[in-house]
């Protein structure tokens, strides 16, 4: 999941901010949108939008 956290980041305070959640906890639309899979030769992972 995206969050903006401001243009001053208290990099320490973010990550601790971050955790990790199974994916029968999420809404299964966001688990597809999520996988994580990279087209090969993609040098980034793009963001899909509902």
């Amino acid at each position: 999941m995206l969050d903006y956290v401001g243009q001053n980041v208290d990099a320490r305070r973010a990550m601790a901010q971050c955790g990790l959640m199974e994916p029968d906890q999420i809404d299964p639309r966001i688990v597809q949108l999520v996988r994580n899979e990279m087209a090969p030769g993609a040098w980034t992972f793009e963001v899909e939008q509902l």
